[in-house]
């Protein structure tokens, strides 16, 4: 597979993993700020994946097979942040039913998780400022 087409392959599979970690946060009722906001940086991060995944092969060759692995590689580590994410998610809301958190597990998320909600918020936000300036030299 040339390097190309696997970072185009990384970045739908990057996009799926980002939406369905978007649609986990929208489930969460009266949600703290904190995952407000992660979801609405997931939200630029999906569509810096959608811009990626549509810039044409031959634009990719001209920045050359260097530059495609270092954008493979940043959306991976991308997708796995969003994928540790959301199993961390499924875990504190294992108590609760599709569009109703419970008072359990709202606590768990707002006492135990705080910590590493904000770590992962940071992990995502340095994903979606390293793929924005990729995308932005792309497609100057």
């Amino acid at each position: 597979m040339e390097p190309v087409s696997a970072v185009i392959g990384i970045a739908a599979a990057a996009v799926q993993g980002v939406r369905d970690l978007i649609n986990d946060i929208q489930n969460i009722r009266d949600a703290h700020d904190l995952i407000i906001q992660l979801r609405d940086d997931l939200i630029i991060i999906e569509q810096q994946l959608n811009t990626v995944k549509g810039i044409p092969e031959e634009d990719w060759n001209f920045f050359g097979p260097e530059f495609a692995n270092q954008a493979k590689h940043i959306m991976q580590l991308c997708s796995k942040a969003c994928q540790k994410f959301q199993e961390d998610l499924a875990r504190w809301t294992r108590h609760s039913k599709e569009g109703q958190t419970s008072f359990r597990d709202r606590l768990k998320i707002g006492i135990f998780g705080q910590n590493q909600i904000a770590t992962m918020s940071a992990q995502i936000r340095n994903c979606k400022l390293t793929l924005t300036s990729m995308v932005s030299i792309m497609t100057l």
